[in-house]
């Protein structure tokens, strides 16, 4: 409990564990998490949107570009 912070949106994390609407993300790296926006977030390997895993997007190169709408180095993505 003393590690658990809230982030943004419906995102929050503790030591271990990172967790959207309250469930937790399975395989999410809490040490590495960051929320991005438009409830978009991303560890050191994954990406998420509203909580779950977007299958193949690139989080090195991931990026928002507004309205929901965001990019890596090979795709483009909405909600």
């Amino acid at each position: 409990a003393s590690s658990f912070q809230v982030l943004d949106g419906k995102y929050s994390k503790d030591f271990m564990d990172v967790f959207y609407a309250g469930k937790k993300l399975s395989g999410a790296s809490a040490s590495s998490f960051k929320v991005l926006g438009d409830d978009y977030a991303k560890d050191f390997m994954d990406v998420f949107y509203a909580g779950k895993k977007i299958s193949g997007a690139s989080a090195s190169s991931f990026q928002i570009l507004g309205n929901g709408y965001a990019k890596d180095l090979w795709d483009t993505y909405y909600q």
